[in-house]
């Protein structure tokens, strides 16, 4: 199963900026799957960003395959492991929000963050 990430530009009274989107072409079959196509999700964040894109808006839970599993499936977050691992609902407290934080600043592109997201998803692997 593959995503394909896709940006628009977005032109805001001259400030330029991305927003990423995603087409699924099937939903994710197992936990790990939607584990692994987040963290496709969020290199892909990196790799553009390390580009000079200005990506301001990652597509919220209309773009993250857990959301798709579990929030979209179920209409909640019971049972993702970002939820059970930080024991909060809508990803709070993980480094997703910092990352929020960082690209609504006008002098950070989010690229630390988006790794401290990266490897935060990583380590979520084989639990």
């Amino acid at each position: 199963m593959t995503y394909l990430f896709y940006v628009n530009e977005v032109n805001n009274y001259g400030n330029i900026y991305y927003v990423l989107h995603v087409v699924p072409d099937l939903s994710p079959a197992t936990v790990e799957e939607a584990i692994d196509l987040s963290i496709q999700k969020w290199k892909s964040i990196i790799y553009l960003t390390e580009r000079g894109f200005n990506i301001q808006a990652d597509g919220g839970y209309g773009t993250c395959a857990l959301c798709d599993m579990f929030y979209h499936q179920m209409h909640t977050c019971e049972g993702c492991p970002i939820s059970e691992r930080v024991g909060k609902l809508y990803c709070e407290a993980t480094p997703h929000v910092t990352w929020e934080e960082a690209v609504a600043c006008d002098d950070k592109d989010g690229s630390y963050e988006a790794k401290q997201e990266l490897a935060f998803l990583e380590s979520l692997k084989g639990e």
